[in-house]
């Protein structure tokens, strides 16, 4: 494995536990405030994150072992990881939405909170002078 990926599963990993820790922390404070039903949507929406961020670090060292540095077949995993990410992301919102009913609003919490974490880590590597990873 490349240095650059090595890199990058350390950084995705380290998200991922700060993930798992918002989402229990979003999920305790909505059903506190909402109920139990609320708590599991705002840990549903989270775990929408967290499953983006499980298939980025899939697609990570899938293109490594796969593609190499040959660029033209990276540039294929990348926009196979994207249209999965996105594909996923839209099936768990049906899913939870439409076939588990629960509730919107704690659901879109947890999943932008979480979310957030991916949006502040680039934000943070930007400022660092770091490439950003996602």
């Amino acid at each position: 494995m490349s240095y650059y990926v090595t890199r990058l599963q350390a950084q995705l990993r380290r998200r991922f536990f700060v993930q798992m820790i918002l989402l229990v922390a979003v999920a305790a404070v909505a059903g506190i405030g909402w109920g139990p039903r609320a708590a599991l949507g705002a840990a549903f929406g989270g775990g929408i994150a967290v499953v983006n961020l499980l298939l980025l670090r899939w697609h990570a060292g899938r293109a490594d072992r796969v593609a190499g540095t040959d660029v033209g077949r990276n540039m294929r995993v990348l926009y196979r990881a994207a249209l999965e990410r996105f594909l996923a992301t839209v099936i768990l919102f049906a899913l939870g939405l439409g076939a588990w009913t629960l509730p919107p609003l704690p659901l879109l919490i947890g999943f932008f909170v979480n979310q957030a974490v991916q949006l502040g880590a680039g934000y943070q590597n930007r400022n660092r002078g770091l490439r950003n990873v996602d």
